[in-house]
């Protein structure tokens, strides 16, 4: 197979002073058998943004889960979900007719304002800030070293402030990413 569209996509009405952003898509993918594996399913690999989707006709839904299975989900008219920030997911049309929409609404509060900036950042440089959720230890880390350095304190400075609640052994092993 070729390369062919897959979604038609509409803006809707929305204010630049909006947090929330909100699409109208229409699925052009028909992918009849329902597995999450079919080839005719291209994933994309999530944004930066939160989203909540309303359906509209015979929609299925797939999407990346923790461990990284595919997973697929049959959607009707009235249903509707919240994709987390990053997780990999797609539509399809389940059926060739009716017409399989989506109303997809992404927001992110003050990371949207603040979305031009945050693109000059780079991956890397944010990935070290924020750390990546799915090892916890090294988000753990990166949030507190985020929180240390706009504080301009170092490991030694929040160990001896945490004293004598935290032994400076434990605050040390909580500073490296230990669980709390």
């Amino acid at each position: 197979g070729g390369r062919s569209p897959y979604y038609e996509y509409r803006d809707a009405a929305m204010s630049r002073c909006s947090q929330f952003r909100p699409e109208w898509i229409k699925e052009l993918r028909y992918v009849p058998g329902g597995d999450p594996k079919d080839p005719q399913v291209q994933m994309n690999n999530g944004h930066l943004m939160m989203q909540t989707t309303l359906f509209v006709g015979p929609v299925d839904f797939y999407y990346t889960d923790r461990h990284g299975v595919v997973r697929r989900e049959a959607m009707n008219t009235g249903d509707s979900n919240f994709i987390t920030p990053f997780v990999p997911h797609s539509f399809t049309a389940r059926e060739s007719s009716p017409e399989a929409i989506i109303i997809a609404v992404t927001f992110g509060g003050h990371v949207r304002r603040a979305f031009a900036e945050f693109t000059r950042t780079g991956a890397k440089n944010v990935s070290a800030l924020s750390g990546d959720l799915r090892e916890a230890p090294l988000a753990r880390r990166s949030v507190l070293s985020r929180c240390m350095a706009s504080e301009c304190m170092t490991p030694q400075e929040l160990a001896r402030a945490a004293a004598p609640r935290i032994d400076n052994e434990r605050a040390h092993e909580l500073i490296g990413g230990a669980e709390p």
